[in-house]
């Protein structure tokens, strides 16, 4: 990442379809803007299907308008469901 401000996202324990809607809605003002996203999964203790389709959509998205992004930490529940789903490259983890 660039030297300029960053902007931490950090996730909550729990990324599931029962809050897919309203993270949604909080990822969504992060895309559009100019500074870096450092993203931090290091509280997140489990995640479903629908929450990481979510997280990889919004990644993709913000990769595609050209905004920087990188992990700060991972936990190993996020880590192993995107390595059993195969999508630690979409969410930008390799």
């Amino acid at each position: 990442m660039n030297d300029r401000e960053q902007v931490k996202v950090v996730f909550e324990a729990v990324i599931d379809i029962a809050m897919v809607n309203d993270l949604k809605g909080r990822l969504a003002e992060y895309v559009s803007g100019p500074a870096p996203l450092l993203l931090d999964g290091s509280e997140v203790q489990r995640v479903d299907a629908a929450g990481l389709q979510l997280l990889c959509a919004f990644i993709q998205t913000a990769i595609g308008s050209g905004t920087q992004l990188g992990w700060a930490d991972v936990s190993e529940p996020l880590r192993e469901a995107a390595r059993l789903t195969g999508l630690e490259t979409g969410l930008a983890m390799n």
